[in-house]
């Protein structure tokens, strides 16, 4: 027997194949994963180094020189890209794509830990990240108080804040923006210094040997033993005040003199590089990045719902909100994909119905449409995949698909049913008959779709899951025609006594009289016929040159991302203040629900950039745009901000799509190239100059370069 007499023949143990179908696929489903994109490493990996207060030239020296040549000895290298900044050093390595990108993070972790021993004292060590945009904080919360001071309120969220978060289920880190570390700074009086005779250094060598603990042993009894702490870290600034300089130029001074007596203590902050502020009010970010892999929403949702119950307990003059929230829109495409797949099962449900014109023969089809798409999500769970605007294109078309198979094999058991009268053997000779055409169909659309995951590049990792999740959904639906739709005809299948007196039969009767007379003219006058198709074929191509080509189209999402650029050199203060001038402007939009903006950037920013996420209202919210008589979309607001922000002088400024952002391994500009060349000034001017010309195209709004210019230097 051939798996479609074990069907007919056992029924119920091909119901209960068809339910496990849906059970163990709908478990699949509630653990599979949501997120905006496929979750895939670009074959990028980063390497960071800083370097407190050195010149680029020095990092470049010290450093950079040192990096890159151990770094030459990795494989698969397709090209390796350097910056040089004031205190910080980054390395770019971009890899061929049928390199194991974890194994080349093994082997850079491995190489950077040797050349770390022959960098200068005071590099910090190496940070090396792999590329990923799913890697980017899904949340931005953030926290104010108007009582608090700046120490106090990072204090308070790094203790009592930041651990109710990390512990949540799905989330992978929590970051404090705009976080400083405090410290003491120990101010020192030169009168005083000189008077008893000190210099600085023995201050230091006293605070390095006093402010410091060390294990001092086990002091044991017969019966017990004790572990021997020395308790030599001061806990206030007033302990710290009375540690004792003992050492004068290295010789012991008898004396001893308390540290208040020669130098000022004050409790405060590390150097200030960075500056938060929302909605023009200075607060604290708290960033939250998921675990890959885990769903978004549920994460966001849980994220949202803790801080509910942290805004219960904290200070009354604490303000705590979110502030960027990308799990919003995540939620909003995939309920609509969802909505978008049930309508279209059951629009191909009412289409089979118009058309076969029996109800058994349609409940058939739409028994089979959940079967292989329910069952495709344990191909997904499967395969590591989640749910995401890839997955969720290729189900929903697949609906349409997938039910080619049933369609054609219930035609088939239909015909043989009106010869014979029996439903078990028209059940059977009708699928046996049709089987094979069915399965050359379905391998003919796998056949289609399948080498669309195997395209070279990044924009083959990302269709590599829509290839396989329709291969998937094809698949099952291959396998229901064949087992489960036979085996439910015939248990259901009747005759249809008004069949040819509908309506939709003797339409479809003059519409197979017209098309029976087109043939006949098409096949006596097939010249003709190939001069007219040729001739259709040529009049699209220009229609197809003209047409503009992208990835993915833009997409409203309410959310822009401005980066911001002082000339180089400029203070955090002088940036502070053209970024206040910025948000004049942002806060008299009312396009413009909140914003939040860092001064000095985010990560490894400078003092000449800021960065600023900027969350529009929804749609229906804004307000109407008196030339156009409706809302600005979120691309036509970025048009108009973008005029109103270069009114600004003395600022850069850089309007951002974030619905773009993530698509590329590279800075998310939606065109990059590079200038390569063996003089460093003759770059520097022809990327000057490449700048110009674009401009002056008008086809562009923004155009940079990595070049940052030359700090100035005493």
């Amino acid at each position: 027997m051939n798996l479609t007499e074990i069907a007919i023949r056992r029924p119920v143990f091909a119901w209960m194949i068809m339910a496990a179908f849906i059970i163990f696929g709908g478990v699949a489903f509630t653990q599979l994963g949501i997120s905006e994109r496929p979750d895939i490493d670009f074959p990028v990996v980063s390497i960071s180094m800083d370097w407190d207060g050195a010149a680029p030239e020095v990092v470049e020296l010290d450093i950079l020189d040192a990096v890159e040549s151990a770094l030459l000895g990795v494989e698969g290298i397709k090209s390796m890209t350097s910056e040089a900044r004031r205190g910080s050093a980054r390395v770019s390595l971009e890899f061929d794509l049928n390199k194991d990108i974890d194994v080349a993070v093994q082997e850079i972790q491995s190489i950077m830990g040797q050349v770390q021993r022959r960098l200068p004292t005071g590099v910090d060590a190496p940070v090396i990240r792999k590329s990923n945009p799913e890697d980017q904080p899904i949340l931005w919360l953030s926290i104010s108080s108007d009582e608090m001071s700046r120490r106090d309120l990072m204090t308070y969220v790094r203790d009592n804040i930041k651990d109710r978060f990390q512990t949540l289920d799905g989330v992978s880190e929590v970051i404090l923006g705009g976080y400083i570390d405090p410290n003491l700074r120990v101010w020192l009086k030169e009168e005083e210094l000189r008077r008893l005779d000190l210099t600085a250094v023995d201050v230091v060598n006293a605070i390095d040997r006093e402010h410091s603990e060390i294990p001092s042993g086990i002091f044991e009894k017969p019966v017990t033993e004790f572990n021997v702490r020395t308790l030599g870290e001061a806990k206030t600034v007033e302990e710290f005040e009375l540690l004792s300089i003992n050492q004068r130029g290295g010789a012991v001074n008898y004396r001893p003199i308390a540290l208040k007596q020669v130098a000022v203590i004050e409790d405060g902050l590390a150097d200030i590089s960075r500056i938060n502020r929302v909605n023009g009010k200075s607060a604290l970010g708290i960033g939250i990045r998921k675990q890959r892999g885990s769903n978004s929403v549920a994460v966001g949702d849980a994220v949202k719902e803790r801080m509910r119950e942290i805004q219960k307990i904290i200070p009354s003059d604490l303000s705590m909100g979110v502030n960027f929230d990308l799990t919003v829109f995540i939620k909003q495409s995939t309920d609509e994909l969802k909505h978008t797949l049930i309508y279209s099962a059951l629009l191909t449900a009412f289409v089979v119905w118009i058309f076969l014109g029996s109800w058994s023969a349609t409940f058939n089809v739409i028994l089979s449409i959940p079967t292989a798409i329910i069952g495709t999500f344990l191909a997904l769970k499967f395969f590591g995949f989640t749910l995401n605007t890839f997955t969720m294109l290729g189900l929903t078309l697949a609906v349409g698909l997938i039910v080619d198979d049933n369609i054609m094999i219930l035609e088939n058991i239909s015909r043989k049913f009106k010869i014979n009268k029996d439903r078990v053997k028209a059940s059977l000779e009708g699928t046996n008959e049709i089987a094979f055409a069915a399965l050359t169909a379905s391998i003919a659309i796998i056949a289609i779709f399948m080498p669309i995951g195997f395209m070279p590049g990044i924009v083959g990792k990302y269709f590599y899951q829509f290839a396989l999740t329709i291969t998937a959904a094809i698949a099952f639906s291959y396998i229901d025609a064949v087992t489960l739709t036979p085996m439910r005809t015939s248990l259901t299948m009747g005759e249809d006594k008004r069949e040819g007196k509908r309506k939709i039969d003797v339409l479809m009767h003059k519409l197979e009289g017209i098309y029976i007379r087109v043939l006949t003219w098409c096949l006596d006058n097939r010249g003709k016929t190939l001069t007219a198709a040729l001739a259709v074929f040529l009049l699209v191509i220009p229609f197809f040159t003209q047409l503009n080509r992208e990835f993915l189209p833009p997409q409203d999402q309410s959310r822009l991302f401005l980066i911001l650029k002082t000339k180089p050199g400029s203070s955090l203060e002088f940036t502070d203040t053209k970024a206040r001038e910025i948000e004049e402007v942002l806060m008299g939009r009312d396009e413009i629900a909140r914003y939040m903006l860092a001064v000095g950037g985010f990560g490894g920013g400078q003092s000449n950039s800021a960065n600023c996420y900027l969350t529009m209202k929804d749609f229906k919210d804004r307000p109407i745009d008196p030339e156009l008589g409706r809302a600005l979309s979120q691309q036509e607001f970025a048009v108009v901000l973008k005029k109103e922000l270069s009114k600004v002088k003395g600022i850069f400024t850089i309007v951002s799509d974030p619905s773009l952002r993530g698509f590329s391994s590279g800075r998310s500009y939606p065109v990059e190239f590079s200038l390569k060349g063996p003089d460093w000034d003759t770059l520097i001017d022809l990327s000057e100059k490449s700048k110009e010309l674009m401009l002056e195209t008008g086809l562009m709004t923004d155009s940079d370069t990595d070049f940052k210019g030359v700090i100035p230097e005493i």
